[in-house]
């Protein structure tokens, strides 16, 4: 018979190579049963976690409830108003994918887990194996040696690489969220390993030339100084390893293609509205500026509308479009009242995450501000990640206390 402890692992390696595999699943079957298949393996999972281990109530269990189910209802009400006002009736593809995504908000919102059992999941092998594997992958599509794989783009006359994911776009989503949850590990391990990890999924990327995935990196460094100047505690690691992911991306910048500066000068060009990419941006804020601001404001009337999830799921896509922010997107389909319930999950999961764990908080902090920028709140691997956050912190503090 399978201990629990090892069905515990098996679960979440099949469920998490389901998450960051889409473009392998795709080699398989069609695009949109691939999303199937990675919400059907992450669903499995979460069973499996409900079945095997104990979770108590959290402080944040009314509100978390409340403002869920005050969700549910602002999606439902802009689904119909949207259907009443343009006959559009495929809103239900979106509804149902922030359903699934609040749904997990308010789950590990609401509850905690207090299990010694989940504390025998070994993350940091599982996320070590997964960057290495996703990084590796990435770099041979860089090198050309890879190029079966789906998702990729080109910048520069250079890859910009979907290793496994199925997406450049979420590649460095994934990798981004790896990084900061093993640098966490390494804190309270101070095994080297751990840290080499992280620096490695840092590097990844950097050299991914994501806008987006560097955005949360940066980011989420600064709030990491910023936490370890409020409480006074962690400042000389902090700008240690600041100074350190510095020289290495410099390093990296030199040696690892000719055209090393193409690093630098695509992230830095992410501030400049004139730069490639950022004027399309803009006319796309601006275009969801205006949806928003001609409708009723309180609540949705173009439901469905304005997402890739109808576009890539839906039969017919005719008029499908996007705004390359999460929050003006939320503004679009849902309204200012669906916004604001919306980005309330995310504040109360931020607070689930326990205060000590820095890394994971700065990470989580760093996501929720790359969504106003990026469009990144419907990106499957990013958003199961995220709120899988409390419980890996719970994970932590369990094996602290243990130990």
């Amino acid at each position: 018979m399978i201990k629990k402890s090892s069905l515990l692992n098996i679960s979440f390696i099949l469920a998490l190579l389901a998450v960051i595999g889409r473009g392998l699943l795709e080699i398989f079957v069609p695009k949109a049963m691939a999303y199937i298949l990675q919400t059907l393996f992450w669903s499995a999972h979460i069973v499996v976690l409900l079945s095997i281990l104990k979770f108590r109530k959290t402080r944040f269990f009314q509100i978390s409830i409340i403002t869920f189910l005050s969700f549910l209802m602002i999606m439902l009400i802009s689904g119909l108003n949207t259907y009443l006002s343009s006959g559009f009736s495929s809103y239900w593809f979106y509804i149902l994918s922030m359903g699934y995504f609040t749904g997990l908000m308010c789950l590990f919102g609401s509850f905690r887990c207090d299990d010694k059992l989940i504390g025998e999941i070994e993350w940091e092998k599982i996320f070590s194996g997964i960057t290495f594997l996703l990084v590796i992958v990435a770099v041979l599509q860089q090198l050309g040696i890879i190029s079966k794989l789906p998702g990729i783009s080109w910048v520069s006359g250079m890859v910009r690489p979907s290793s496994l994911s199925g997406s450049y776009l979420h590649y460095p989503l994934i990798i981004v969220l790896l990084g900061f949850l093993l640098l966490e590990i390494y804190v309270h391990s101070n095994k080297k390993f751990h840290l080499f990890a992280a620096v490695v999924s840092f590097v990844g990327v950097f050299i991914s030339m994501s806008r987006s995935g560097n955005m949360i990196m940066w980011l989420g460094f600064v709030f990491y100084a910023l936490f370890g100047l409020l409480y006074l505690r962690g400042i000389k690691k902090s700008y240690l390893f600041l100074l350190g992911v510095l020289l290495i991306s410099l390093a990296i910048m030199g040696l690892y293609l000719p055209s090393g500066d193409i690093f630098v000068s695509r992230i830095l060009n992410a501030i400049k509205p004139d730069a490639v990419g950022n004027i399309q941006r803009i006319e796309h804020w601006r275009y969801g500026r205006d949806l928003w601001s001609n409708s009723n404001l309180l609540i949705g009337s173009h439901t469905g509308m304005i997402t890739n999830v109808t576009r890539n799921l839906a039969t017919d896509s005719t008029g499908i479009s996007v705004v390359e922010s999460g929050f003006l997107q939320q503004l679009v389909n849902f309204g200012l009242l669906g916004t604001i319930f919306y980005y309330g999950l995310f504040i109360i999961l931020f607070f689930r995450i326990r205060p000590e764990y820095f890394w994971i908080r700065s990470a989580f902090l760093a996501s929720i501000v790359q969504t106003f920028v990026y469009q990144s709140i419907e990106v499957f691997p990013f958003m199961v990640l995220l709120t899988f956050f409390p419980i890996v912190s719970d994970s932590l503090w369990l094996r602290e206390r243990r130990e």
